[in-house]
């Protein structure tokens, strides 16, 4: 067993789990997770005033946050031979008993993590211990998570349990409409409350509702997300709004959403656009007040923090119990630039959301913002407009596609180095994956047109050495996603090309594209790749394995788990995705080891970890309903109160790839 943290350890981890309300995961074998580097500090213009652009968000943000959906559909499509059910009940029960037990703990990490496993396996015997923790546990951590876990149950006593108390505490109240959001089919009545919470002030709850609206279809949900749109001023709120408008594919909505992603004077008229604006041509005006001498800087700072306390109402993000505190004094720098950030993360979810209505007007629009002229915003919006037309498969797109994953332009010059080393082109090779996807008809699966002709481009960007290792590695993965077990003949002899150890990320992430294609044959690469000895903690070398892990689980291979079982003992971030692969492999013989260490281990967060896995390993849904709390969302909207819930669904993606952006994430 692992040893005991050291006192100093434990509290900075402690420090960690309690800033994301529910413990993160596997500490099973002793080793913090390493921490993301922190970003370079830009050196600060004179006078404190600092212009501020986007984070450079990647391919891999939105496969982190989507990609569930995918795994669940190449494996569903393999055959073999499935577990003896008798087996699969006798391992079931051992987890829920030792699930149960746990819920019981003195050890909040283990009562979290247990009832949130319980939610998710559904067990229905888990109803009253989930209600008692909800309403009676000293921790507040645990009764948010115990709420979740109820909406995870989808049964009706679960809801009536859920909209019939009063929450006087804001986070919980929050968590009660994600868990009503999260069940299949809640009633009229349920609905009728998120509606309610979505006229509410507070932001936090006016933003979650609308987040969990967009799982529903109640014919009133297009009136009341419209009217958000046109009354209310907060960006936060309308961001939700859009994206949920976009879910209910309502195909009248295409003509505001286009408004608003091609930042049309209709677009801009929004009172959430509106209310950006004019806070960004205010702070201009100070800044040319204090370049002209009107004002000192400390009374143009005072300005800015005056008009910034006001802004702040509407945010979710403000410091303190809903919004009270504002700016940490003493920093005294003026941040010009936030709002034209919060402007392209609207025009990026009505990009979003336009992808989820198969219209010809969706289709014209992105393919239309894509030929607008680039600058530091646009990357933002522009990536979540491929991946929409990719998802649409919209062919008219092909050449845009195609034009960005060319290295040369016309004359077969090289593009310049800014241009090859643009996001939008790891963008591209992963929308052509998804474009190249068999699309199903009552006919039985038919190929787009061209696929062929995309899954050969897909293999020249990925064997080609002077392209960057991104659109290597995003090439690969496309193969992969496309489905076409015939792409393994494009792969297998790629993977040859792949020749130093600093392209060990391309060898993750090839294999993973050949384990969903159901290529045997990467096992004993995947076993000395994952070996232990060979562990790299950088982002790179956690990606890499995370991503071959993922490989032998979409395999779904019984040769395969021992690998997994190994790798087990690599670092945090990736034995946290084995978990994931041993239920993909549907390994439930894992029960046992993982039971014993939930009832036997000191360490509360191997408790939490062994809990955590258990849950995952016997998730009842799949794609898992957790998930709808991160597929098809704008997460480059920073919104605390929603964060803490998302990194339920994807804690990878929430506590450390977007933690690493620093302060740059605004």
């Amino acid at each position: 067993m692992a040893p005991m943290f050291t006192s100093k350890r434990f509290c900075l981890l402690l420090a960690i789990l309690t800033a994301t309300v529910i413990p993160s995961l596997c500490y099973g074998h002793g080793n913090l997770p390493p921490q993301p580097p922190t970003p370079p500090i830009p050196p600060v213009a004179l006078g404190g005033l600092k212009r501020v652009y986007p984070p450079r968000w990647s391919w891999l943000h939105w496969w982190e946050a989507n990609r569930d959906p995918y795994l669940e559909r190449i494996r569903q499509g393999r055959s073999g031979q499935k577990p003896d059910q008798k087996v699969i009940k006798h391992y079931r029960t051992q987890a829920v008993e030792a699930l149960l037990e746990a819920t019981k703990s003195d050890r909040w990490q283990a009562r979290a993590s247990a009832a949130l496993a319980l939610g998710r396996m559904a067990e229905s015997g888990a109803l009253d211990t989930l209600k008692k923790l909800a309403s009676e546990d000293s921790s507040k951590s645990v009764r948010v998570i115990a709420l979740v876990s109820l909406g995870l149950l989808d049964s009706p006593k679960a809801e009536q349990f859920l909209t019939g108390r009063k929450y006087p505490k804001v986070k919980e109240w929050e968590a009660s409409l994600v868990a009503v959001g999260l069940m299949s089919k809640p009633t009229p009545k349920s609905i009728v409350g998120l509606q309610k919470a979505l006229k509410s002030s507070r932001a936090g709850p006016a933003t979650v509702s609308a987040r969990m609206l967009k799982y529903h279809t109640d014919p009133a949900n297009v009136a009341f997300l419209r009217r958000v749109l046109s009354r209310r001023e907060s960006p936060w709120l309308a961001s939700e709004a859009i994206l949920a408008l976009g879910a209910t594919g309502d195909a009248k909505s295409v003509r505001s959403l286009s408004g608003i992603l091609l930042a049309t004077d209709r677009g801009k008229a929004l009172p959430g656009w509106q209310t950006l604006h004019k806070r960004h041509r205010e702070l201009l005006l100070l800044v040319e007040q204090f370049k002209t001498r009107k004002l000192l800087y400390d009374q143009a700072y005072e300005k800015y923090v005056n008009a910034t306390r006001k802004f702040q109402k509407n945010n979710p993000n403000a410091p303190g119990p809903e919004g009270k505190k504002t700016i940490k004094p003493g920093t005294k720098q003026i941040l010009i630039g936030v709002e034209r950030i919060y402007q392209s993360c609207l025009r990026a979810s009505a990009a979003i959301a336009l992808g989820q209505i198969n219209h010809p007007n969706s289709c014209r629009v992105l393919r239309q913002v894509l030929k607008e002229r680039n600058d530091e915003y646009s990357d933002l919006y522009k990536g979540f407009a491929i991946m929409s037309l990719g998802q649409l498969g919209d062919s008219k797109a092909l050449p845009i596609f195609m034009e960005l994953l060319n290295p040369t332009r016309k004359g077969r010059v090289r593009k310049s180095s800014a241009k090859l080393k643009s996001p939008l082109r790891g963008y591209a090779a992963l929308a052509l994956g998804l474009y190249a996807r068999p699309v199903i008809t009552p006919q039985g699966p038919q190929n787009r047109p061209h696929y062929e002709k995309v899954c050969q481009l897909l293999a020249k960007r990925m064997t080609d050495r002077k392209e960057t290792l991104e659109v290597r590695t995003s090439a690969a993965l496309a193969l992969g996603l496309t489905g076409q077990t015939e792409n393994l003949r494009l792969l297998q002899p790629a993977t040859k090309t792949i020749r130093t150890a600093d392209e060990e990320i391309l060898v993750g992430y090839t294999l993973l594209a050949r384990g969903m294609l159901g290529d045997k044959n990467i096992i004993p690469t995947a076993k000395k790749f994952l070996a232990v000895a060979n562990d790299r903690v950088n982002v790179s070398g956690i990606l890499a394995r995370r991503a071959a892990v993922l490989g032998l689980g979409v395999l779904g291979s019984q040769e395969g788990i021992p690998i997994l079982v190994d790798a087990w003992s690599l670092n945090y971030y990736v034995n946290r995705e084995v978990t994931l692969a041993f239920s993909l492999c549907e390994a439930y013989n894992m029960t046992e080891p993982l039971v014993k260490m939930l009832k036997e281990s000191k360490n509360p967060l191997e408790q939490a970890f062994a809990a955590r896995c258990l849950g995952e390993l016997f998730t009842r849904v799949r794609p898992q309903r957790i998930s709808r709390l991160i597929n098809g969302s704008n997460y480059t909207v920073k919104n605390r109160r929603m964060v803490r819930f998302q990194a339920l669904a994807n804690e990878f993606l929430f506590n450390y790839l977007i933690p690493a952006f620093g302060k740059d994430w605004r």
